[in-house]
């Protein structure tokens, strides 16, 4: 046995979180080289240039809100809905903690570092205070930050001297502090809505301020006097102003809102300079962006990063996709040139194409799928088959990356799906209380079950079908002429299947029991015989795939590990630790013979891992 601390080799990572009527805050590097995004308990450091380069920090017991690399770069501070803020070294891979902090016992929205990297600033929903300023290495407060009576949305350090502090409210305020100690300099109350975000500029001559009243307004920023409003026609934007963010140079800003546009501003004339559109849908509204050097960017309410180009108001540089909800299903598939594409889907019915060697993601489209997907399979290589949790299975083809067909209603809600990766256009479809064949896009036999059905597998030469069923029992059954099921043979178990599946060489049948035993029989003249008991899981296991040698099983589940099996001698297996920390997994399969893939449910991410084969 060997066991060692996961070390994933390449990530398609989750988009940030949003939550519709709120900013998300995005932050840069330094440097120029990263930024920064929080999603879920997880910190992500993506690579401006090439996002599929990723970091992940995911020690956070609560849902990341912000993360902001400290001026020196040497330290980053994030801070979650649980109230706590972490700071943390930049320079190791493991990412050590330096401190750990509760301001004012409440969630933390946004905070900012001051220049000489010894005081921080938080603002959020706290018990008795809305913000708090502090030194970065005690926690000692500097002073007071009052003069708001809710939710601190926003805040920001001032990056030169004299230190100031602004703060961004749902009481409809933004008040400017000085210091240290901290206390009140200035109080503007001309927006008539919620406060969204607070800026400085990089030279700290001037800050903004935008409100769900739909206004940017421009302060001066050593004694918060109001220079003026941004404004195209009577406000800045038609609904809701989300973020803002000053270019490099402080000369120009960039802002966001609910209108589904991105529009960025001249600081001196206040004038309108470039308007980018986006969608019709809810999901195309604006809620963050970010504007370090020559990157413009933004993050609609759907989580999909778009790279702006100023000089071409059509056509964006770059758009980088991924899932902000629950991943529920992964599907590797396959190619004989060497082209495998991958597709993931969530439980709000997005599905998502993958080239695995260059993590670029697109939308598939066409299919109007609104309910969860619970599973796909790929049938033939050309096509996927997936079923929801609305009743239905449909089909993807994946040259054109959309749907095809009419959805086929169920009989009872679908547990798994199943094809066969080949030539063939089948699939069987396991539901609830039957079992379907589909050939093309026709169902063409259905088989009523008196047991409840869990999942189903079918082995590779396209003749078994088994079936794990509520009463105990694995259920195996002929597949004649792809039309039909005739019943083959009964496996009692003392404890309740849920998972299984055939070896490629179809010797083996392995099945999951309840109690997280993995149970691999051997087929013997047509006899189910019992190999071996495989328990190493700490919870429950929920995904299994076999190696192409029929030799080497891999499984997963409730306990985030997973582990490699060599079912011809159980004690040689090796365990890869906490592959998706605090998130079940729902998908697993081999990419190729030295390559796993898996997905998380909670953290969204698609990870690639070289296991040890013992």
């Amino acid at each position: 046995m060997t066991t060692s601390r996961a070390e994933y080799f390449k990530i398609f990572a989750a988009s940030p979180k949003t939550e519709r009527g709120f900013p998300t805050v995005l932050s840069g590097d330094p440097k120029g080289k990263n930024f920064l995004y929080g999603f879920g308990n997880t910190v992500f450091i993506r690579n401006i240039e090439d996002p599929s380069q990723c970091e992940l920090y995911t020690e956070h017991g609560a849902q990341v809100n912000v993360a902001k690399y400290a001026p020196s770069g040497f330290y980053i501070a994030s801070g979650d809905e649980s109230g706590k803020i972490r700071i943390w070294d930049t320079t190791q891979a493991e990412h050590i903690l330096k401190n750990e902090f509760t301001p004012y016992g409440g969630a933390i929205k946004d905070l900012a570092w001051s220049p000489d990297n010894q005081r921080m600033i938080c603002g959020g929903s706290g018990k008795d205070s809305y913000a708090s300023v502090f030194l970065s290495d005690t926690g000692t407060t500097t002073g007071t930050i009052s003069g708001h009576s809710k939710t601190v949305n926003s805040c920001d350090f001032k990056p030169t001297r004299p230190f100031r502090v602004v703060t961004g409210s749902e009481d409809m305020t933004a008040v400017l502090h000085e210091g240290p100690p901290f206390k009140v300099k200035s109080t503007f109350q001309e927006h008539t809505n919620f406060v969204q975000c607070v800026r400085f500029s990089p030279g700290g001559e001037v800050f903004a301020t935008c409100s769900a009243d739909r206004k940017i307004g421009l302060f001066e920023a050593k004694d918060g006097i109001l220079k003026g409003y941004f404004q195209d026609g009577e406000t800045a934007h038609g609904g809701s102003v989300y973020s803002v963010c000053f270019s490099s140079d402080g000369t120009k800003l960039l802002s966001v809102s609910a209108d589904k546009t991105a529009k960025i501003w001249n600081v001196a004339t206040l004038e309108l300079l470039r308007t980018f559109k986006f969608g019709t849908e809810v999901g195309s509204m604006q809620v963050g962006c970010l504007w370090q050097n020559d990157h413009i960017i933004t993050l609609s309410l759907e989580g999909q990063i778009t790279y702006l180009d100023y000089d071409n108001v059509e056509l964006p540089k770059k758009v980088v996709k991924g899932h902000n909800k629950k991943i529920t299903s992964l599907c590797f598939v396959k190619s004989e040139d060497g082209n495998h594409t991958m597709f993931s889907a969530d439980f709000v019915g997005s599905v998502y194409k993958w080239d695995p060697n260059t993590g670029d993601c697109q939308s598939v489209t066409g299919g109007n799928l609104k309910a969860q997907v619970v599973s796909m399979a790929n049938r033939g290589g050309c096509t996927i088959a997936v079923a929801s949790y609305d009743d239905t299975v449909r089909f993807i083809d994946s040259a054109s990356c959309s749907f095809v067909g009419e959805p086929l209603k169920c009989p009872s809600q679908p547990q798994k799906v199943v094809a066969l990766n080949s030539s063939s256009a089948l699939a069987v479809v396991g539901c609830l209380n039957h079992v379907i064949i589909i050939n093309g896009l026709d169902v063409v036999h259905t088989m009523d079950l008196k047991y409840g059905l869990k999942k189903l597998a079918i082995s590779h030469d396209g003749q078994k079908v088994a079936l794990s069923c509520a009463d105990k029992k694995v259920r195996v059954f002929n597949l004649v002429g792809e039309v039909s099921l005739e019943p083959d043979k009964e496996i009692t178990l003392i404890n309740e299947p849920s998972n299984l599946e055939f070896s490629p060489d179809g010797k083996f049948l392995a099945v999951i029991d309840s109690t997280r035993v993995i149970k691999v029989y051997e087929v013997k003249e047509g006899e189910y015989e019992l190999k071996c008991d495989l328990c190493y899981h700490s919870a429950r296991v929920d995904m299994l795939a076999w190696h192409s040698d029929s030799t080497h099983l891999i499984s997963a589940g409730l306990d985030t590990n997973i582990i490699v099996w060599n079912v011809n001698s159980k004690a040689n297996f090796s365990k890869l630790m906490q592959t998706h920390p605090k998130s079940n997994i729902t998908g697993l399969a081999w990419v190729d013979d030295d390559t796993i893939v898996s997905s998380g449910f909670d953290d969204c991410n698609i990870k690639l891992w070289k296991p040890e084969l013992l």
